[in-house]
């Protein structure tokens, strides 16, 4: 396994690749984040990877795509994985409400279970679970509500326009 960091205004983050090559984790930014890596994945070596490059990308207000990013779904549920595959086609800048994830997961009435689904996501940004909301609310977000907000603001700057 490999790993590499990326820099934003909010601190270090870092993402893992098995020795294939798939992203297996993204660690949003937080202090101590390479403690946080070695505890996890010991046997991780630390490289210059593209997909960290792409996230500091992303987090600088780039318009960046991760929807040919190779993630590591083993050991998901199988709707779980219908759910993050889904949740990859939602555009930067726009959001669905878990009840239309659900239906593009093939299941319109497993709203509870797209949450559920999205609660499991190991690679937050990449498969951008953040564009998920509730009818009437902005949902939950394994990271917190604090990220899943910070998230959508770095996106809806890139769309209006407006300076970071």
């Amino acid at each position: 396994m490999v790993y590499g960091l990326f820099e934003s205004k909010f601190g270090t983050g870092a993402v893992i690749l098995s020795s294939d090559g798939a992203v297996v984790e993204v660690f949003l930014p937080a202090a101590g984040i390479e403690k946080m890596v070695n505890k996890k994945y010991p046997e991780a070596v630390r490289k210059s990877i593209k997909e960290a490059a792409m996230l500091e990308s992303y987090f600088a207000g780039k318009d960046e795509s991760f929807r040919d990013v190779n993630v590591d779904f083993s050991g998901l549920p199988l709707f779980t994985v219908k759910v993050l595959n889904a949740i990859r086609k939602i555009p930067r800048g726009e959001t669905v409400t878990y009840k239309q994830a659900a239906a593009m997961a093939g299941n319109i009435k497993a709203a509870r279970a797209a949450g559920s689904a999205l609660s499991r996501n190991p690679v937050p940004v990449i498969i951008p679970c953040h564009r998920v909301l509730a009818k009437n609310g902005l949902g939950g977000f394994s990271a917190g509500i604090k990220w899943k907000l910070r998230l959508l603001e770095i996106e809806k700057r890139k769309l209006t326009g407006r300076v970071a």
